[in-house]
């Protein structure tokens, strides 16, 4: 159920995705949630566009997806393996200024 709206996956994948298209990095972050696990069976799982929106709103600093996007890097899920680029993420998320720290992330390291 939507919260007072009957639930419409359809209609949340689009919405989602004219915010992101508009620059909204939360918007890009659930798409990315969308794609890399078929939440709500609205799109077919694809790993390489939930890694795109992972990385369009981790250029955004959304902590979300950095670190969604640096496990995707470790395990060579929709993109190439890339330990560097995943341990500069995890250190982003350490160094941030979330308190507390984005869970994990130091065990990354």
């Amino acid at each position: 159920e939507g919260h007072g709206v009957p639930k419409d996956s359809q209609k949340s994948f689009q919405l989602y995705l004219e915010a992101a298209e508009g620059g909204c990095s939360d918007a890009m972050h659930n798409l990315g949630i969308m794609y890399d696990t078929g939440k709500d069976q609205v799109v077919d799982i694809d790993f390489s566009e939930a890694a795109k929106w992972f990385h369009k709103a981790a250029e955004k600093n959304n902590y979300e997806s950095m670190h969604a996007l640096g496990l995707m890097e470790i395990s060579g899920r929709g993109v190439e393996v890339d330990i560097n680029k995943a341990a500069n993420r995890f250190k982003k998320l350490i160094q941030s200024d979330i308190h507390p720290p984005y869970p994990n992330a130091h065990y990354m390291l």
